[in-house]
This record gives structure tokens, sequence and C-alpha cells, in this order.
């Protein structure tokens, strides 16, 4: 029939919206039962319907035809029939009461119609600047010592700076793998469900059994303000150890969890977003998150088996799909120097001349974090550079200062976070505790300049000497840290070995040592 196609397609155009406003009258219905009367009436269920119809733009437009068609006398059929359809359940005013007053009523119209409103970015962290970014060829990316000496100059005025690297992204299930490799090798800790194959429980030959996942434990972390009970610093926030072991996969599925939870409602929150969200529950009322930090252990190769399998990948007899598996799986990042076992004794970087391997500087520590496990404001041991390379999961966002405002942050700090403490080096002690949470609105309140940056998957973040920075995670995800050190860092590494000692800190380096070593190379050439 001539133009029944059409009719066909306005007819099903019509019927979604229609279905969705049916749904949306029964949803009304049964929280009808869950309320009661009360004095919170801010959820209007007029413009909830009119939010509905909407958002449902071609739909709408014919259900406004057929109300009499568009314009004013259209606007006015909607609001009656709106009228009608809240009249029918017994009256506007008296049910929207008992409706707003059901914080379950409530959230099942958040999640359902998606009407939570964004939360507002505030303006302080709107106005941040964004850390330099780069994004070296190949060529360049050979050389990271090289490569970061050349961007030190403009990059450190920052504090800090991200280089996304020209490879692909380890997978997850290479890192997971690497990883339980890796902490199984540093510690004896491994899941005691997982199956021992050197003792067979029956005559009759079973199937291999999966490789043993390895555990870690994680800290518990405060979040929050409480109203009471403590007294100020109330940037100082506890940490402790939670005593609670997982595997990999057992706290990636427990940071999901919280993270529906804590995200409710909001669809694809924005990094901004999160940040406003994180920076508001520091102000409100405590809560607590894990944070697995300072793990021993690596999500890359290690060095001497990346070289031999880079060397493989080379030969001739290599096939094309070992080659994209190499590719896919990470192997390129590596058997490159940026290797983050291998950093530290990079050529051109100092610390490979320090005599002794020290966890955590030479060697690499794995961070697991969740929805908004934070670390406080820090600089690095010795004030070193750091390389810090996220794996895989959810984001990281970083703030810092320069390097060269260090001590101002420290006053900073000193004055309004912990209350004008007049003895400066027990403020230093405190800070140095890593435990203090200030927001960087009171930082650039005080007029000192803050960047931010958002780390994905696959890129690194270097932070400079002397330079504090903070941060936390948008949800589940695997990171690694190590030090280096460019030639730039002689400049502030003798007045950090003083303010070490001052402190009563075990220095990780002798400076003197390092120095003479330097030296000593330099005649052997």
């Amino acid at each position: 029939m001539p133009g029944s196609g059409g009719r066909g397609r306005d007819l099903a155009a019509w019927i979604s919206p229609a279905v969705g406003s049916i749904f949306f009258l029964l949803l009304l219905r049964w929280s009808e039962g869950r309320g009661k009367k009360g004095a919170d009436a801010s959820f209007n269920n007029k413009a909830a319907v009119h939010h509905l119809l909407q958002r449902a733009s071609g739909g709408r437009r014919l259900f406004l035809a057929g109300l009499g068609g568009e314009g004013e006398n259209a606007r006015a059929s909607e609001n009656s029939v709106v009228d009608e359809l809240l009249a029918g359940r017994g009256g506007e005013e008296e049910h929207s009461h008992a409706v707003a007053s059901s914080s379950a009523s409530r959230r099942s119209y958040l999640r359902w119609f998606r009407l939570v409103p964004e939360p507002p970015v505030p303006a302080w962290l709107r106005g941040l600047p964004r850390a330099p970014e780069y994004r070296p060829t190949e060529s360049e990316f050979a050389d990271p010592i090289a490569f970061l000496t050349r961007v030190e100059r403009h990059a450190a005025q920052y504090g800090i700076c991200k280089v996304i690297p020209p490879y692909h992204r380890p997978s997850r299930r290479h890192v997971f793998a690497r990883l339980n490799r890796s902490l199984l090798s540093s510690s004896d800790l491994s899941n005691p469900a997982a199956p021992d194959p050197s003792n067979p429980t029956s005559s009759s030959a079973p199937p291999p059994p999966p490789p043993p996942a390895a555990v870690f434990t994680t800290r518990h972390q405060e979040l929050g303000t409480p109203r009471r009970g403590r007294p100020p610093p109330q940037v100082l926030k506890q940490v402790w150890q939670s005593g609670e072991r997982y595997t990999l996969d057992q706290f990636e599925a427990k940071s999901r969890a919280f993270s529906k939870a804590h995200l409710a409602g909001l669809r694809d929150p924005t990094p901004l977003h999160v940040e406003s969200l994180f920076w508001k529950a520091s102000a409100d009322r405590p809560i607590y998150v894990e944070y697995a930090n300072d793990v021993p252990g690596s999500g890359f190769a290690a060095s001497s088996q990346a070289h031999l399998r880079s060397n493989r990948r080379r030969d001739p007899g290599t096939t094309n799909q070992q080659v994209a598996e190499d590719k896919s799986v990470g192997w390129r990042l590596s058997s490159s120097p940026w290797n983050l076992q291998a950093i530290a004794r990079a050529p051109g970087s100092l610390t490979r001349f320090m005599p002794d391997d020290v966890p955590g500087v030479t060697s690499p520590m794995v961070y697991i974090g969740m929805l908004f496990s934070w670390f406080a404001w820090h600089i690095e041991d010795h004030e070193l550079h750091s390389l810090n390379f996220l794996h895989t999961g959810a984001p990281k966002t970083w703030y810092a200062v320069p390097g060269d405002r260090a001590a101002e942050l420290e006053e900073v700090i000193r004055v309004h976070g912990y209350g004008g403490n007049p003895d400066h080096l027990a403020s230093l002690a405190v800070l140095g505790e890593k435990t203090t949470l200030m927001s960087p609105e009171v930082i650039v309140a005080a007029g000192l300049p803050c960047c931010r940056l958002v780390q994905y998957p696959g890129e690194f973040v270097v932070t400079f000497p002397r330079a504090y920075h903070i941060g936390f995670s948008h949800g589940f995800n695997c990171g690694e840290a190590a030090n280096f050190a460019t030639p730039q860092w002689l400049k502030f590494a003798k007045e950090a070995a003083v303010r070490r000692a001052v402190m009563n800190y075990l220095p990780m380096l002798s400076h003197q040592q390092l120095l003479y070593l330097l030296a000593v190379s330099f005649i052997s050439r």
C-alpha cells in the first residue's frame, strides 16, 4: 500500500517513548507503596515526566502531534496530559511528597531515567593547567634519559609530565600473567586454594592445574573528614594495614562493586567529574578504600628475558603471528629501555652508579588501586626523578607543584594544613609520613602554581626533582614506579641528602660515593 512504509516507521518511532512512559508510570506506582509523607518535595514528578518526554525527540514530536500539533497548543496539551497522569495516582501534590520522601524511590528514578545531574566541577579545578604531554617517535623513544633530558627544562616548570609511547599498551591478560609470576617470585605468598602440582591426589593423571595466583595485602585508607572526635589537623588521614589478602581477580571484583556503588547513576563520568567527587568526598563523612602500594614486583618482563625475546622476534624464522602477538602483549615495551626493571641502570641515569639495589628506587614497586585510592603529597626519596607506568585498568589523576616552589608548598601545608605548627622540622617530618591529603584548591588560593594530568593505561608519568605530587585512582588499576636521575638531579642531590639527615631518615644512597663513582667513570673512559 503506498505510503504504508512511512506510517509504519512513524508508528515504530512513537511506540518506544510510549512504552517508556507506561513503564515510568508503573515505576511511580511501585514507589508509591515504598514512600511516606515528608517535607522533602524537591524531586518533582511533573518535571520528571516532562524530562522523559523531552528526551524522546522524534517520538515526542509525534506524541505532541497526536495531542493537537506543535507549538503553544501542544505545550498546553502536554501539560494537561502530565497533570492527568499524575492525578490518576491520587493527586500530584499528595503523592509528590510521598515519593520524594523515599530515598529508595528516588534512586530508582535516577537509575532508570538518568536524572542524576553531573557533579559540578569547581572553578579552581577547571582552571588548573594541564601538565605537558609528549609523544616521542620510535627513534626518540630508544633513549629515555636523552629524551627526558631534552624536555626537562620545559616539563620541570610543571613538576610533572606525561609520555605516551609509540607502542601499543599491554593487554590485561599479559599484565595479570606477568604480575602473578613476578609477585610469586618475589614472595612466597600464593593463593592457598590453588592446587599443588607436586602433590597429586589420585592415581589417574589429572588435567594440568592452573598456575597459582599470587596474593597481596592492602592498606585501608581514610577519605573524608570526621565531624568530631579528632582534633585538627584534619588533612592528615589514617592509613593502616588491612590484613586482607587478595588475588588480582578478587581485588578487581571488589573494586568494581565499590565503583558501582559510589558512581551509581553516572553514565561514563569524565575525569573532571570523578575528580570533583573525590575532593567532595575528602571533605565529607569518612569512607574507607583499599590500596596495595609498595608491592615488590613488576608487570614488565625481566630485562634479560625481554632482550632474548626481542632477539627471537628478529630471527628470520619467527612467524608474523608470533611478532603480532609480541606487539599485542607488551613485549616491545619490555624490550625497550623504558622497562622499569632497567630504567635506574639505563645509560645516562646517575642511579646506575648506586652499588646496591634499593627496592622502589633501583627496582620497581607495584601499585594496585581501586576507586579513590590515593597517594599523599610527597617528594621522591633523595628528591630523585620517578618514572611511573600504568599497565591496565582505570585512569589516575595526578596533581603537582614545580620543584622550585617546594619550600612555599611546605609552608602552605604547615599553616593551612597543620594549624601553623611553629616547629618547621616537625611539620616536614609529618609531611614525610605521606598521609597529608590537602586539596589543590588551598594551594592555588595561596598563589602557588599547580597542574594536573590524567594518566591512562599504557602511558608513563615522569616526576622531576623536588616536585611535590599527589593523586588518586578512578577505579581498579595496576601500575608500577621506579626512580632514575638525569644530570639535572645533581643540582638537588646535596641539599636533599642534608634534609634527609636533618630529619633522621636513613640514606638510601651515599651522595659522596655516587659522586666518586661518577668521577671514576670519566677517568676510565
